[in-house]
């Protein structure tokens, strides 16, 4: 869904929100080799965030906000964790990078993406 962000910033700036900055993001995500996990909506993603990389797997089966279920760790190297999940029979599908503006307003974390994808 497009947004005018700028638009998006100046309210969340006018209602007192930190602006915490923007982050490049890269991400990989991968399925099982037969992709029955998207049609299942289940995946692992490895991201890299500034000096953090992380390893997720999440899953959310019947696509409701309280059944996610999703188990995110931190890793030191991204490379190997890319060839580790491919030696154990995991695909990369996505490859992807986006820019992520953070806002805090309270206990509230707003996050602006602007997205570019490409296949691994």
């Amino acid at each position: 869904m497009e947004i005018n962000k700028d638009k998006l910033v100046k309210k969340l700036l006018e209602v007192r929100a930190k602006d915490l900055g923007e982050v490049m993001l890269e991400e990989i995500i991968f399925y099982d080799p037969d992709f029955k996990w998207r049609d299942e909506n289940r995946y692992v993603r490895l991201r890299k965030s500034d000096n953090k990389i992380k390893l997720a797997y999440k899953e959310n089966k019947k696509q409701t906000i309280d059944s996610v279920t999703e188990i995110e760790f931190e890793i030191s190297n991204m490379e190997k964790a890319e060839a580790f999940l491919e030696k154990v029979g995991l695909v990369g599908y996505r490859h992807q990078q986006k820019k992520r503006h953070i806002f805090k307003l309270n206990n509230v974390v707003i996050d602006i993406d602007k997205i570019g994808f490409g296949l691994v």
